[in-house]
């Protein structure tokens, strides 16, 4: 679902697989190493976020990206595929940004 969303906000031209997540969550501080990082690096898994998210705040989207982001990379960001859940909660927390929608907007009642 969220790579569908992702790929319908690019239709519309609201985002672009090279937007990187300095411009996109300008409201998060990102370690140094995540400001590069782009759209296309997060759903291909080579954004260098760790596996595993275990030990993190967890509650909304955006607590994740805090999270996550402010941390140093598991690996250099762009060089190396690794598999994280946390790419597509954040590409779900930019879903929610641009659209200026959370998840609760989407449920079962709306098809």
């Amino acid at each position: 679902m969220t790579a569908t969303l992702i790929g319908l906000l690019m239709e519309e031209g609201r985002i672009n697989w090279n937007d990187s997540l300095k411009s996109l969550l300008p409201h998060i501080t990102l370690h140094a190493s995540f400001e590069q990082v782009t759209v296309e690096m997060l759903s291909a898994h080579r954004a260098g976020l760790a596996k595993n998210i275990e030990g993190l705040q967890f509650g909304t989207k955006e607590t994740v990206a805090n999270n996550m982001l402010a941390r140093i990379p598991h690996h250099t960001p762009g060089t190396t595929f690794g598999y994280s859940n946390a790419g597509y909660i954040i590409l779900g927390h930019i879903i929610e940004v641009i659209t200026g929608r959370s998840e609760s907007w989407f449920n079962r009642s709306s098809f």
